[in-house]
């Protein structure tokens, strides 16, 4: 029974397939043309190469062709194939055979095109408050408006509405055909072929990256780890599927076919999970093999690299040309440093630090896309037990410039030792110089404050004038 509503859309939306004039000429075919229905369990050597937003499949349908004509059906989802990439091709043969002509219908998928189906069938109109209904055989539909053929050889004219309902008195009105059509793929062989191999790009899958690092502050190294959600959103199960994560600035979000040409380029390096580099992206395979439900998730390891030294410092950026007087008080930010061997792919962390309690959870953070052998940076947050005093002690102008004497008092309250960088972010600094209780490198300053002391540093900068 089809019943209407204040929404006309019966079926989830779906992606129609634009076929040219060319494709809608179907050949004519023998009566004897063998037909294969391509069943879930032919589908062997899946491999998913994940990108963000969509998934290349690769898969081997297990299903022999002979020579001469033949046809092959499969039933694909069109709410998230992106059919205008369906690549088919046969195994076996001196060279792979392409085959002559894909066509497909989209399925129906609204309401009015559902009773568009049922034209010419016998039906039962029934409206919305009343016990009555009226039966006879629907004679044409526009959309909107009906025409029903009574028994009595009159005709009642009907106005689809919320509230209306259709109901079908012939068994099995709308075939399986109507309702999930198939691709069908028309092959002309001149040789056998032992299987077919079958690629396209699903929109419906996607992944998520998430690192846990636990780092250890006494030994001063870390482990990380990195594992990967995927998710399929399309209703097509995958079994036993081999997994494979894209990262990085393809520069064609909306163009796949990029990135089968990217694919086919030739790598270099390793990354976490022995991961290689194609073109600007960081493929990483995910070791075995693994079942991603339809509508469904799961949560694999990709990697880890353990045992990686890393220091900690704190950073504190201030603008020394606003021209302001007085003590300011400022937290420094917290930082740790490491230098992974292997690429990183971009990704959320979770930063731990081993305690008498186990590894407790300090922050949440975001690792960016790294290359092997190069410094990645976390920022912590603002650190509570170090404090910064800036005072401002003299000023004197020139004509081009002015200078600043600074006095900064340092307070460790830690334990420990900290690390502390220094940056004045004004764009009219100069030079830095007269410092005491640091180390200068270009610009930057740097300090060494010990365990629950207080340090002062002082230094002068020198401003040029707009």
């Amino acid at each position: 029974m089809i019943k209407a509503s204040s929404s006309r859309a019966l079926f989830p939306a779906v992606l129609s397939a634009a076929l040219g004039s060319s494709l809608l000429c179907t050949p004519l075919w023998a009566d004897d043309v063998p037909v294969f229905e391509v069943k879930a369990d032919q589908l062997k050597s899946t491999a998913l190469t994940l990108y963000n937003g969509n998934g290349l499949v690769n898969q081997t349908i297990e299903q022999t062709l002979s020579e001469g004509n033949s046809e092959l059906r499969l039933k694909p989802d069109f709410s998230f194939w992106d059919l205008a990439t369906l690549h088919l091709s046969t195994q076996g043969n001196s060279q792979p055979v392409l085959p002559e002509l894909l066509t497909w219908n989209t399925p129906l998928q609204e309401t009015a095109d559902l009773i568009g189906a049922l034209v010419g069938q016998e039906v039962e109109l029934v409206r919305a408050g009343r016990e009555s209904s009226i039966r006879g055989k629907l004679q044409a539909w526009n959309g909107v408006t009906g025409l029903l053929q009574l028994a009595n050889q009159q005709q009642e004219l009907f106005q689809w509405q919320e509230g209306f309902s259709l109901r079908s008195l012939n068994k099995n009105p709308l075939k399986p055909a109507v309702l999930s059509p198939r691709i069908q793929a028309h092959f002309n062989l001149k040789q056998p072929a032992s299987a077919v191999e079958l690629s396209y790009f699903n929109r419906g899958l996607s992944y998520s990256n998430l690192y846990r690092i636990v780092m250890d502050p006494e030994a001063g190294k870390l482990d990380l780890g990195l594992t990967a959600t995927v998710r399929n959103q399309s209703i097509t199960p995958y079994r036993q599927a081999k997994l494979a994560l894209a990262s990085g600035d393809s520069g064609v979000t909306n163009e796949p076919e990029m990135f089968m040409a990217r694919k086919a380029m030739a790598m270099d390096s390793a990354g976490i999970g022995g991961g290689q580099r194609a073109g600007e992206l960081l493929f990483i395979p995910v070791p075995g093999e693994f079942d991603l439900p339809a509508r469904g998730a799961v949560t694999v390891p990709v990697g880890s690299e353990n045992q990686i030294p890393f220091s900690s410092h704190y950073s504190y950026d201030f603008y020394g040309a606003a021209h302001s007087s007085g003590v300011h008080k400022a937290n420094p930010v917290g930082q740790i440093r490491f230098t992974p061997d292997k690429d990183l792919p971009a990704g959320p962390v979770q930063l731990y630090a081993v305690s008498e309690q186990g590894a407790q959870m300090v922050h949440k953070g975001l690792l960016p896309q790294t290359a092997g052998g190069n410094p990645v940076e976390l920022i912590l947050g603002q650190a509570y037990a170090v404090s910064i005093e800036r005072s401002q002690m003299s000023v004197r102008h020139d004509r081009d410039s002015w200078e600043v004497d600074w006095k900064l008092k340092v307070s460790n309250q830690f334990n420990k030792a900290v690390a502390l960088d220094i940056q004045d972010s004004s764009s009219q600094l100069i030079s830095v110089g007269k410092l005491s209780g640091g180390a200068k490198d270009g610009l930057k300053l740097s300090a060494e404050i010990p365990a629950a002391t207080t340090r002062i540093i002082s230094f002068t900068s020198v401003y040029r004038k707009n």
